[in-house]
């Protein structure tokens, strides 16, 4: 199985998605809604990196 990347778009549909949810979601919740919109998992990890400033 090979392992997929996050893109930049998917990243910023996330990062929407989470500041638009009040109250915010869980990670866990974030990443169910991802997979359900792009039909693959992601780790809690890249949740978290998603968040940080370096994006």
């Amino acid at each position: 199985m090979s392992r997929l990347g996050v893109s930049d778009a998917e990243r910023k549909a996330l990062y929407q998605f989470y500041y638009n949810s009040k109250p915010y979601p869980r990670h866990k919740d974030c990443i169910q809604w991802f997979q359900q919109k792009y039909n693959r998992k992601i780790a809690q990890s890249t949740v978290s990196e998603s968040f940080s400033s370096h994006y």
